[in-house]
């Protein structure tokens, strides 16, 4: 007997799936296997696909808007949260966190005033409307504003709306940006992030490339080998979707930093496995999506697409033998070659907006102190940064000219004697505080939340005991600590916001979405130099070398380990992407519990390591 019409219930174009369940027990399945479950769920999830691309394509527009405009900003974590709800599946496990979070937390955002000369440049229009593919190469020494520079043309590159066309060719675009972060997290120095960094970025902007490109079925044969939801994306497979990329579309990528991609020389120790060489792998796909030219006005053949790829690094990347056979066009950002006057005029431009906090004098006054600042700078953007942030923290524009030209006067020109003389000027009673928590920053492996920062570096600084991790806690102050990095780092030390996720790979393992703080180097050259210098900052007679850092990472990790409440004995986990409910709950209830047991070796061996040598 039916009780209702064939035509009434079903959806023409659709195919009819029969349920044979009693009507109270059709909602149930005995499990997700047989029955009818899997073929069921796949349709309703290939309608919500159908029906969330276009939903999603316009709040990724909306959030584009919004984050142009300041007063709309706030509405961006309620938009994300919209949008994660609807994305596909696919999308969601290639995407991590951390490069998005590098991509909006930028200290100085590039201006028409600052970083406008690069649009009207002799290579930058011929490479953007170029009609075939192309690379362009921006090339400078550190903290010249190259990421300034990138953040600025992407923002540039995106389009109006989804549909904006090619200047030149009528061809609409899509615009994807990824920056290696050798202060971050391992996935963001490497090849596999970049690729799905960029992956993410043109699915959210072209749904419909899911389906032409077969990505859901690809994510789900991953899943069933797998045999987990965590999904691993082999490196090949994320390099053929990319390769697969032939729609009749312009393809704007920005690549930044280069030089922070992760390189492990080969060497006679090491086999070809152990070696890595991501800034080569890099160039090696840049020349396959490059190479193809637009055959698109020969009749009967179809469009390709195009990759129009803007590349960042030091002057160095351009002397890499993996570049001899790369054909580019570049823009050099260094005093004495062409483009040196533009990044001079630059520096210029932002002296002068920021000197107006430090000197409310007249305007040749004012006009000297930023002539002074520019020359001095040398073209470099982060000294010129660096200097202003900390006369604005000593003087007041109350100051008179003669004081802060003095000032100005005693700051030493370069990179490497400014970071000394910042060290060397707070070489009093904080040093030891900030030997402790840059040294953390340093060897740590991984960015260290604030929560983890203040643990270890409570428990490196006093002598006392605790008994537990909570015990610990109700001692310590997270706000005063947060706004302490800045003064006890003597400034090289900044919080990121990012958005964490539950799943592997990445630096914490915490409820889905929370967002976390995390503690970074406010810029490689800091690092560098740290690594580099050592004597600057290791002040104590007990630690003096590399090898003495990690045995006091070692030492705190261990005084950690050994406090009462935490938990005894392994976990049973399948792997390493199918960790257990307990692995987790372990996690979410110690905040230093997976720094201390996951480095503890690490620090050893490394300390051992460098001890032999």
């Amino acid at each position: 007997m039916n009780v209702v019409s064939r035509e009434s219930a079903t959806i023409p174009g659709y195919e009819p799936i029969p349920s044979f369940n009693k009507h109270r027990d059709m909602h149930r399945f005995a499990s997700k296997v047989g029955d009818g479950y899997e073929k069921l769920l796949s349709q309703i999830k290939m309608l919500v696909e159908k029906v969330s691309g276009p939903l999603i394509k316009e709040l990724e527009e909306r959030k584009r808007i919004l984050n142009d405009t300041e007063k709309g900003r706030w509405l961006l974590e309620y938009i994300d949260n919209i949008v994660s709800d609807f994305r596909p599946e696919c999308v969601q496990s290639l995407h991590f966190p951390e490069w998005e979070s590098h991509l909006h937390n930028q200290e100085i955002a590039g201006t028409d005033e600052t970083c406008g000369w690069i649009l009207a440049h002799k290579t930058f229009q011929p490479w953007k409307l170029a009609k075939d593919s192309g690379v362009l190469v921006v090339s400078g020494k550190p903290g010249c504003g190259k990421s300034v520079l990138t953040r600025f043309i992407h923002d540039h590159l995106k389009p109006s709306t989804p549909s904006t066309p090619h200047a030149s060719s009528n061809t609409e675009i899509v615009v994807a940006f990824f920056s290696f972060n050798d202060r971050g997290a391992r996935i963001e120095k490497t090849v596999s992030g970049m690729m799905r960094a960029l992956l993410v970025q043109i699915f959210r902007q072209r749904p419909a490339l899911l389906r032409e490109l077969s990505v859901v079925e690809t994510y789900q044969k991953l899943k069933r080998d797998q045999n987990t939801s965590n999904v691993k994306w082999d490196d090949k497979v994320l390099q053929n979707l990319l390769l697969q990329l032939q729609s009749s579309l312009a393809y704007y990528i920005v690549i930044d930093a280069l030089d922070e991609a992760l390189y492990y020389p080969s060497s006679t120790s090491q086999t070809p496995k152990e070696s890595l060489n991501t800034p080569y792998d890099v160039i090696s796909l840049i020349k396959r999506l490059t190479s193809q030219k637009n055959e698109s006005d020969q009749p009967g053949q179809v469009k390709s697409a195009t990759f129009h790829i803007l590349l960042t690094g030091r002057p160095e990347i351009r002397e890499e033998r993996f570049m001899s056979d790369l054909i580019y066009e570049q823009v050099r950002l260094e005093v004495g070659q062409d483009d040196g006057h533009s990044l001079n005029e630059a520096i210029r431009r932002y002296s002068q907006s920021e000197v107006k906090r430090l000197f409310r004098g007249d305007n040749d006054k004012t006009t000297k102190l930023v002539d002074k600042i520019t020359s001095r700078a040398g073209g470099i953007f982060l000294w010129a940064n660096l200097v202003i942030k900390i006369l604005i923290e000593k003087l007041s524009y109350t100051a008179s000219f003669h004081d802060l030209e003095a000032k100005l006067d005693a700051f030493p020109e370069g990179m490497t004697d400014l970071y000394k003389n910042i060290l060397h000027r707070n070489m009093g009673q904080n040093a030891h505080q900030r030997r402790i928590m840059l040294q953390w920053a340093l060897f740590a492996g991984r960015p260290l939340t604030v929560r983890e920062l203040q643990i270890a570096y409570h428990i490196n600084l006093l002598k006392g005991t605790y008994k537990s991790e909570n015990s610990m806690k109700e001692q310590m102050d997270l706000d005063w600590f947060k706004n302490s990095i800045n003064g006890i780092s003597s400034g090289l030390l900044e919080l990121i916001p990012v958005k964490t996720s539950n799943k592997p790979l990445r630096f914490s393992l915490r409820h889905e979405n929370e967002k976390k703080e995390v503690v970074q180097f406010i810029h490689q050259s800091v690092k560098e130099y740290l690594q580099n210098h050592l004597k600057d900052w290791f002040v104590e007679s007990d630690v003096e070398t590399e090898a003495d850092a990690h045995v006091d990472l070692s030492k705190t990790c261990i005084k950690y380990l050994m406090l009462d409440g935490l938990p005894d004995g392994p976990t049973i986990d399948y792997d390493y992407y199918r960790r257990s409910e307990e692995y987790e709950s372990r996690l979410q209830r110690f905040d230093f519990l997976e720094c201390a047991s996951v480095n503890l070796l690490k620090h050893v061996n490394a300390a051992w390591s460098l001890i032999k040598k």
